[in-house]
């Protein structure tokens, strides 16, 4: 928290938050690349674990990985909240969370984004820029909004806690991803 000066309040650092970056869609990609957010002021970084090509075996294998990593190295705090992110500035870590870019790892299966949740994923784009099951991307001629699929998923979202991200969509589908 900051005052109008841009002085700390609670003696932290301001929040330097990355909502999207990425590391190689792979197994093996080395996690610790992550520390140069930090070392630029970075607080709390999302990662991206799948999008529109990776289906969930896929994305469930990277997330694993880059979850075990993050666990295995001090330097790091899988972040399940807003407190978490707080405990992590506070003891010079960095916070980390995941991101999906796209609802294909959901391979349909709404019962999936618990699944991902729990893993740590606290956002997911529905469609990257071209209409999938779940709606309209920002690419498609024809921009025809959420599917009925698309607004279950956003209700299951809103179930578990975890944001969508209006990026990659098209207009229609940010407008219906406010009205549910």
């Amino acid at each position: 928290m900051t005052n109008a000066k841009g002085e700390t309040l609670d003696g932290l650092p301001p929040l330097l938050w990355d909502q999207h970056c990425c590391l190689p869609l792979t197994p093996d990609a080395n996690v610790g690349h992550l520390l140069r957010f930090q070392e630029i002021g970075a607080s709390f970084v999302s990662v991206n674990v799948g999008y529109a090509p990776n289906d969930a075996d896929s994305t469930l294998t990277i997330l694993e990985s880059f979850r075990r990593q993050l666990a295995a190295d001090q330097r790091f705090l899988l972040a399940g909240s807003a407190a978490d992110v707080v405990t992590a500035q506070e003891s010079g870590r960095l916070a980390v969370a995941f991101d999906l870019e796209d609802a294909n790892p959901l391979d349909g299966q709404l019962d999936m984004v618990e699944r991902y949740h729990r893993l740590g994923v606290r956002t997911l784009v529905p469609a990257y820029n071209y209409r999938n099951a779940a709606g309209s991307g920002c690419m498609d001629a024809e921009d025809e909004g959420l599917t009925a699929y698309g607004r279950a998923m956003v209700r299951e979202m809103n179930q578990v806690g975890m944001v969508a991200d209006g990026s990659h969509s098209s207009i229609r589908t940010g407008l219906d991803l406010c009205e549910v």
